[in-house]
């Protein structure tokens, strides 16, 4: 084997491992971002759940304390106020 093709052979291989780390760190990238992406999902989908809980937790605390109202009078009361 003469020195160029040596020379021509070591350019071939590196060009190809260049080309295999390029192709890995795209790979990398990618499920970075559909992970990125997920994470994004699933935070809004938290946020809209926790609203909807809020709203839940404000309308069963206003039922007990209208119950309560209800509770401590007396039946002639109610008519009263």
């Amino acid at each position: 084997m003469s020195a160029a093709e040596a020379k021509k052979l070591k350019n071939k291989l590196r060009k190809q491992q260049l080309r295999e780390q390029q192709e890995k760190q795209k790979q990398i990238d990618a499920e970075r971002k559909k992970k990125e992406f997920q994470r994004n999902r699933n935070k809004d989908d938290g946020e809209e759940e926790k609203i909807k809980e809020d709203e839940i937790v404000a309308e069963k605390l206003e039922r007990v304390h209208l119950n309560k109202i209800f509770t401590s009078m007396n039946f002639f009361d109610f008519f009263l106020v």
